[in-house]
């Protein structure tokens, strides 16, 4: 698993504020409350839409671009996200 996490305390700022916003899209298409990093985009009930939709999301609201295989296959968000920020 990778070693990112939203309370690292050597996190830029920046960085901590993209992996929040993109969090919180997570959430928003998943129709959840919150996700935190450690979670699964399959565990918490995603599918091929929703993929499909975060991905578009992603791409719009933080400028970054996660593949529909990319959400299959990560384990969690952290290691989604590690190389994207």
């Amino acid at each position: 698993m990778s070693g990112l996490s939203v309370d690292d305390s050597e996190m830029r700022e920046g960085q901590r504020a993209a992996i929040e916003r993109a969090l919180a899209v997570c959430a928003e298409v998943l129709d959840l409350a919150t996700v935190d990093v450690s979670d699964n985009f399959l565990d918490l009930g995603g599918d091929s839409f929703s993929a499909i939709e975060l991905s578009a999301r992603m791409s719009e609201v933080c400028g970054c671009e996660i593949l529909v295989d990319d959400l299959f296959m990560a384990d969690s968000f952290a290691s989604l996200f590690d190389s994207k920020f």
